[in-house]
């Protein structure tokens, strides 16, 4: 599944949201290996720099295990994320962070860009 999610987001990325950058949220297996497979520019960094900052707990608490969709926009915007990858149950992804995956589906800003064996890529419009 790390290859699989990291090859598509290599090879579908367009070459403007390469220019500018598009940065992806992932949890899980695929953020530890997305940047050992390929180029792509994700919020945690390979070294999970963001961690300093005071608020990225709170932020990855939100999006990865709170309830209300209200709440996990707010932080995917504050971000300034493009991307999120979420693993349903039903992927092979190790670890399964995502308590509320559904709610990804609910949210009117996100539309869903990839869903493949419980894989789901969203972006952020």
């Amino acid at each position: 599944v790390e290859y699989k999610i990291a090859n598509w987001l290599s090879n579908n990325l367009t070459m403007k949201q390469l220019n500018n950058s598009p940065t992806v949220f992932l949890s899980g297996s695929t953020a530890f290996w997305l940047n050992a497979l390929v180029d792509v520019r994700q919020v945690r960094g390979g070294v999970d720099q963001v961690s300093q900052d005071p608020s990225w707990r709170q932020a990855v608490w939100e999006i990865r295990e709170g309830a209300t969709t209200e709440g996990t926009e707010r932080v995917l915007k504050e971000l300034k994320i493009n991307y999120i990858v979420v693993h349903t149950e039903q992927s092979d992804e190790f670890y399964h962070d995502f308590k509320y995956p559904e709610k990804f589906g609910q949210i009117p800003s996100l539309e869903k860009i990839y869903d493949q064996e419980g894989d789901v890529i969203y972006e952020i419009k």
